[in-house]
């Protein structure tokens, strides 16, 4: 059933088991789950399932062939393809949030974002060596500012104060632009693993150059003929 979305029933039965984990294990929660699996399908390459299960699980051990934990694990990759088939069809992701302790109408999305982020630190090559470390920052920055980065940062807040009017309306506006950047760092890195992407950041020889077979030709009587 890869293709059919989760229904409501299977997300309930997840996060009952995710309530109730089997021994040796301490699994994501239901919200950061969905937002490390966002992180974790996009990226320079895919992290593969040997890599994210035991993160998600909270533990190492063989899960992927322990039958006492099959249901539990079978959906969270329900979850995963549920992710990767979202955010691969341009749709928007229906966040699982969970409400504030204060008991606000307003959702809790920093365990979500932090999901996010752990998801991001597990990619292999690093984000930030991949691409322009620029172009990466901007896909990030939303997300970082709603994980709390001002709090832990000083010297990142002070670089922001110049156009920092208001920290609250700043968050709010990260709020809002979470689906857009959460789809736009997938989009992003889908489009870079592109065949073409590769071959470009290669540096072009000019046709003056010594030729790169080694043949102590230039390129334009060589190869480049």
């Amino acid at each position: 059933m890869p293709d059919i979305p989760m229904t409501e029933a299977e997300i309930d039965r997840l996060e009952t088991l995710l309530g109730t984990p089997p021994e040796g294990a301490n699994p994501l929660w239901l919200d950061s789950l969905q937002g490390f699996f966002a992180a974790a399908v996009s990226g320079p390459r895919p992290i593969p399932r040997e890599k994210w299960l035991p993160v998600v699980m909270g533990g190492e051990r063989d899960w992927a062939n322990d039958p006492a934990v099959a249901e539990l694990v079978g959906l969270i990759d329900r979850l995963h393809g549920d992710v990767l088939a979202s955010l691969a069809a341009g749709a928007e992701l229906p966040f699982l949030l969970y409400g504030n302790e204060e008991g606000t109408e307003e959702f809790d999305v920093e365990p979500w974002v932090h999901g996010y982020l752990e998801g991001v630190s597990l990619s292999d090559p690093p984000w930030d060596e991949a691409s322009d470390g620029e172009t990466v920052d901007e896909l990030l920055f939303p997300l970082l500012i709603l994980a709390g980065g001002l709090e832990d940062d000083a010297e990142w807040k002070a670089s922001l104060a110049p156009t920092l009017a208001d920290e609250t309306e700043l968050k709010a506006r990260c709020r809002d632009s979470m689906p857009a950047a959460v789809q736009e760092g997938f989009d992003y890195w889908i489009e870079w693993r592109k065949p073409e992407t590769i071959r470009n950041a290669s540096p072009k020889v000019g046709r003056n150059d010594p030729c790169p077979c080694g043949s102590g030709k230039k390129y334009k009587v060589c190869h480049g003929a």
